[in-house]
């Protein structure tokens, strides 16, 4: 399953719901989520030993985020990355 999250998280609700192998997408103010000083940036970096997360380069350029400033573990991709998750994954659910 793919996962798009749109907002900044609040809790980590979205990631217990996460399963083993799922992609997961972080969009817009979402990538704010991915920051290693956030509360969750442990269950983040747990998260990704068993699921894939992914964050869009333009996404962070546009919010002044660097790599470095991210949880380990977090990937960078481009558009055509992020259609390439979109046709591999027949289900994708959008957190906004």
């Amino acid at each position: 399953m793919l996962h798009l999250v749109f907002k900044p998280l609040t809790d980590t609700a979205i990631l217990h719901r996460l399963a083993a192998n799922d992609d997961v997408v972080f969009l817009d103010n979402g990538v704010f989520s991915l920051l290693a000083g956030a509360p969750w940036a442990s269950a983040l970096e747990s998260c990704a030993l068993r699921a894939r997360l992914f964050v869009l380069q333009d996404q962070l350029a546009c919010r002044g985020v660097s790599v470095e400033a991210l949880v380990a573990g977090i990937k960078t991709i481009d558009y055509a990355g992020w259609v390439a998750l979109t046709v591999k994954n027949k289900v994708i659910q959008s957190w906004m």
